[in-house]
């Protein structure tokens, strides 16, 4: 994982991003103590390569789930919330 500053990531912008678009190896820009990463959009875990655990968690995180969550109470799910999960609904 090449880690770099930001002054450096603007001398070679196009050459670092063709890099990590090759490789799958992401660029890991260091500006004032926080940390970013330049990395293929589309397939984060698959290309992440060598991020460290933490890394890939906050990653995960920070992404949009795929489905909105639901709001229930406890009473609505212990009553199995609102729905009917009877074999007959096949």
């Amino acid at each position: 994982m090449t880690k770099i500053t930001l002054t450096e990531l603007r001398k070679d912008l196009f050459r670092l991003a063709d890099r990590a678009l090759e490789t799958g190896e992401p660029v890991v820009i260091e500006r004032n103590g926080r940390t970013m990463v330049l990395m293929e959009a589309g397939k984060p875990f698959e290309r992440a390569g060598k991020l460290t655990h933490a890394e890939k968690v906050r990653a995960f995180w920070k992404t949009k789930p795929p489905f909105p969550p639901m709001n229930l109470s406890l009473e609505e799910m212990e009553g199995g919330g609102g729905y009917d999960w009877s074999p007959d609904d096949n």
